[in-house]
């Protein structure tokens, strides 16, 4: 698929891919993929340091399949996201504007570095 738009022009730096593969490892899913620019994107493979990067960020993904795979249990039966705003679990009014992290579950806090 391809992003059409203002968007389009967008380029993945080394760092912006290294900060998404970070904060992928906390999510369900631990994939990259080429782009719509995969000439001008920065890829896994694009020189051997972000290989590695890459590589241990899966292990980290790797680290919490049981608790991932709890998370999923839960997502089926209770209808509760594995990504959780802060107020699910936390529900004071200081917590209702917070956008940049998020409950993974409710024992784990995501907090990128923006």
């Amino acid at each position: 698929a391809a992003i059409l738009g203002p968007l389009n022009m967008f380029v993945r730096t080394k760092e912006l891919f290294m900060r998404w593969c970070e904060l992928a490892a906390f999510t369900s899913v631990y994939r990259t993929h080429e782009g719509t620019q995969p000439n001008v994107n920065w890829q896994h493979d694009s020189d051997h340091d972000t290989i590695k990067f890459f590589g241990d960020f899966a292990k980290v993904h790797t680290a919490w399949a049981h608790y991932r795979k709890r998370l999923l249990m839960e997502s089926s039966t209770k209808g509760l996201p594995m990504m959780r705003h802060m107020y699910m679990h936390f529900p004071h009014p200081d917590f209702i504007n917070v956008v940049s992290q998020y409950m993974l579950g409710d024992t784990f806090l995501v907090a990128p570095v923006v």
